[in-house]
């Protein structure tokens, strides 16, 4: 079902079906319609790396960010902000530094209401990590390209988050970027990259770190804030990513890496895990656990293990850190029955229910036969990491073809996004950004399945190590064209029946 695809027709047929709604189930507030929805234009392929609830800029609604893909005419940042029906308020593409090639894959927005930072990957004489300050309204405000260890090394943003500080002018806090840079050299040798920057695009530090001794390195892809048990202001980072195995290339053996950073930019512990046995283990999401009771200050991290010599199909990979030190606690596998699927995101969210467990939210993509995919979301118990049931596949209205990447907590509602390369419009449209807001309970819409998920706990030996950290210098400041964008409609809304 595509909806008219204009502003008005778009707001006015989706408050009528939330009218409609309120009059025969419960009294939904407008932001809890749940919907799926589509961004990007006919001539380039769209793809959502990450959104972001917007709670501080006027106006609300959600902002999601990604990559729009030319072809050999290159790549650019595309930033898309709509409002809480869905309905598109701007969409704008960045060339960082007008080079051809722009990429972009974590946003976040800052807590004075002054608009938002995005970080990804620009190619210049080598490929390097951006940051990209923008207004509420989409403007520049400033843009800086980080040094490389050497020119022809590629690195890439993978995730940002801005730092409480409460001394700040206007409470704005400095941002932390996280990502890796690419050797060129056999193998694809890899080190974790951590800069941060401050409100005026100034870099206070900016970090390599590497594994001695190890030939394939390390990936830095999430971050988030560590928490204290006691209520302290926190100290330290905790980083999900890979770390290189036996094996001197990242195709055949990959550990889980869970890595902590304090705030000044000295690596404090860190631990591998998956040493011992033959699939990969890869990290691609953490959500701190900041509830008060048992578990308050735990991590945890979500990921994939990915087949090995055995041919089984990927599972998703889950597990349950410590306070303040790298111990692993809990590991569960959660195996997707003739099909394989990889947890790219997790957030934490309470249970709706009094007295159920305390629980967390995990988005990813499942695929099927014929290279046919959905996107799904998963509620998890926080102590035992098995899923509740039923989950719910986003996509399943034809032949799957949509994805799922990162979720962001909406008051009590979800936002996730990925892609979708479904031609809604008949236009011929390859690929768009794909948008689902969802609810706790997950009313499903049109094109959503309820969906049974199993667990298996594990117990992977971790290793840890000692690494070597190589300062870098203080970037520089770069122009960034922008250009106007604008094409948007709905896949689905509520299912009433």
């Amino acid at each position: 079902m595509t909806l008219k695809n204009t502003i008005d027709g778009k707001i006015a047929a989706l408050r009528a079906i939330v009218a409609l709604s309120m009059s025969i189930t419960v009294a939904f507030p407008a932001q809890a319609q749940n919907f799926e929805s589509f961004y990007g234009e006919v001539s380039s392929r769209d793809r959502g790396e990450d959104v972001k609830s917007v709670s501080q800029c006027p106006g609300g609604g959600s902002i999601i960010v990604g990559t729009r893909a030319l072809g050999f005419l290159g790549s650019e940042a595309l930033v898309t902000r709509v409002d809480d029906f869905g309905v598109e308020l701007w969409q704008q593409s960045y060339r960082i530094g007008d080079a051809a090639f722009s990429t972009a894959h974590a946003v976040v927005e800052y807590r004075n209401g002054s608009g938002f930072a995005l970080t990804g990957s620009v190619t210049l004489s080598g490929g390097y990590i951006y940051v990209l300050r923008l207004t509420c309204e989409g403007k520049r405000v400033w843009s800086k390209i980080l040094d490389n260890q050497a020119n022809n090394h590629r690195a890439t943003g993978y995730d940002t988050l801005e730092l409480p500080n409460t001394t700040a002018t206007q409470n704005q806090g400095d941002l932390i970027v996280i990502g890796d840079e690419r050797l060129p050299i056999a193998g694809g040798t890899t080190h974790g990259r951590v800069a941060r920057i401050d409100p005026a695009g100034n870099v206070v530090f900016d970090n390599a770190y590497i594994q001695p001794n190890n030939i394939p390195g390390l990936r830095f892809r999430a971050v988030t804030l560590a928490r204290t048990t006691t209520g302290n202001p926190p100290v330290d980072l905790v980083i999900a990513g890979s770390a290189g195995g036996d094996y001197p290339d990242w195709n055949f053996d990959r550990r889980g890496l869970m890595f902590r950073v304090r705030l000044d930019g000295i690596p404090g512990c860190n631990a591998i895990l998956g040493s011992n046995d033959t699939p990969s283990h890869d990290y691609f999401g953490v959500t701190p656990v900041t509830a008060v009771g048992f578990f308050n200050g735990h991590t945890i991290l979500v990921g994939a293990t990915t087949p090995g010599p055995a041919g089984v199909a990927q599972q998703g990979y889950i597990t349950r850190f410590q306070p303040g030190n790298c111990v692993p606690l809990m590991q569960s596998h959660w195996p997707f029955p003739g099909e394989s699927a990889e947890a790219l995101d997790a957030i934490e969210f309470p249970s709706p229910i009094a007295g159920s467990p305390m629980r967390f939210a995990v988005t990813g993509t499942v695929r099927g036969a014929m290279n046919t995919s959905d996107g799904f979301v998963a509620w998890a118990n926080v102590g035992n990491l098995a899923p509740f049931i039923p989950t719910q596949r986003f996509g399943t209205q034809q032949s799957g073809v949509e994805a799922l990447r990162a979720m962001d907590r909406k008051n009590n509602r979800l936002v996730l996004a990925g892609n979708t390369d479904r031609d809604w419009e008949l236009t011929g449209d390859p690929r768009d950004v794909y948008l689902v807001q969802t609810d706790p309970i997950l009313l499903r819409s049109q094109c959503s399945l309820p969906w049974t998920v199993l667990a298996n706990s594990v117990n992977h030996p971790d290793e840890h190590f000692v690494p070597d950290v190589v300062p870098l210098g203080r970037g520089s400041a770069v122009e960034t064209p922008v250009s106007l964008r604008s094409d948007a409609g709905y896949c689905c809304v509520l299912d009433l029946d």
